[in-house]
């Protein structure tokens, strides 16, 4: 027998196919469309790490990680902390494993705030225009654009001057 010759019942083909099939009634066994139970599957959610109790989002680009790397969130910890945030306040989101657009993201977690770290990041956004350090806003959303966490977290001259040009832009944004 082969794979090719298998029939199978109209209930077990709803069963498989959700709510992406229609099924017409079938004379051979009486059966209503009504009749049959079809579960519908849930929409994708949006994974992120926080609350995001603040309505703002933090995007980042981590291929390897769920979220990203545990230096770079003790890092994020500081610089929440200095803006009067934690973690529950904000949603961090992984760019690298999201399908979402920034839209859907914007109506979906009903954000106000998006951070965006990094320039892999930014493809979500889809503006390649955002320029690094400058609070722009867009339909009542403020965006930061800046250099990936590691970038900023580096003791040397450059990665202070982007920590001063991002603090700056912080402080501005959240009034601290």
């Amino acid at each position: 027998m082969s794979f090719s010759n298998i029939r199978l019942p109209d209930e077990m083909i709803a069963a498989i196919y959700g709510s992406s099939l229609v099924l017409v009634p079938s004379t051979r066994h009486e059966s209503r469309v009504e009749d049959i139970p079809v579960k519908i599957s849930d929409p994708p959610t949006l994974s992120y790490l926080g609350n995001n109790e603040k309505n703002t989002a933090i995007l980042v680009y981590y291929p390897q990680e769920v979220y990203l790397p545990d230096e770079q969130l003790d890092f994020l910890s500081v610089i929440l902390k200095a803006c009067k945030l934690n973690v529950e306040d904000i949603a961090i989101v992984n760019t690298a494993h999201s399908t979402e657009k920034i839209t859907d993201l914007v109506i979906t977690l009903k954000l106000k705030t998006v951070l965006i770290f990094g320039e892999e990041a930014t493809k979500m956004v889809g503006h390649q225009g955002l320029m690094k350090f400058v609070l722009q806003s867009t339909d009542g959303v403020s965006f930061i654009c800046s250099p990936a966490l590691e970038d900023l977290n580096i003791e040397n001259p450059e990665g202070k001057l982007h920590k001063r040009k991002l603090w700056d832009c912080l402080k501005q944004l959240f009034n601290v």
